[in-house]
This record gives structure tokens, C-alpha cells and sequence, in this order.
């Protein structure tokens, strides 16, 4: 097709960079930061009362944005981490 650009092309022409989506990195972020709140409480070093606590002061901090598929993407990460800790 003549004068038809891809949006990638259409990219590199304008001279503007793609970078990874800030919801990616921050469920990443997010994901990770709860993991070692869950490891801590499987070693004892934190209470379940502590880890609940931090649960739901982070599912709070983002419900207020309205991020459901943040909630739910780092949700879904930390129960096939889980998943996958108890196979092994």
C-alpha cells in the first residue's frame, strides 16, 4: 500500500522513543516488594498482622487511582509465585 505507514515506523519518523508501559514496570515493582513481604512472614521474621497490613495498605494506595488491572495483574503474579514456591 502506497503512503500507509506502520505506527512503529510512523515512531521512528516522528523522532519520539516507546518506552515500556508504566503499569508494567510498577506491577514488576509491586510484585516484587509484596513477594518479600510474603517470604518474611514464611520465615517468621514479620506477623501475619504485618502482612496483611501491608496487603491491604497497597491495595488501598492504588484503589484510590482506580488501577483494578494493576490489583489484579500483581494479584495474579503473587499467586503463581506462591504456586509455583510450593511445587518446588
Amino acid at each position: 500500500m502506497i503512503g500507509c505507514v506502520t505506527l512503529d515506523r510512523q515512531h521512528e519518523l516522528m523522532g519520539t522513543r516507546r518506552f515500556a508501559h508504566p503499569t508494567n514496570r510498577k506491577a514488576r515493582y509491586a510484585t516484587r516488594h509484596l513477594a518479600k513481604r510474603y517470604d518474611a512472614w514464611q520465615n517468621g521474621t514479620i506477623t501475619f498482622a504485618e502482612l496483611d497490613a501491608s496487603v491491604k495498605g497497597w491495595g488501598n494506595h492504588v484503589r484510590f487511582a482506580d488501577t483494578w488491572s494493576l490489583r489484579k495483574t500483581v494479584f495474579r503474579r503473587l499467586a503463581a509465585r506462591q504456586k509455583r514456591a510450593a511445587d518446588q
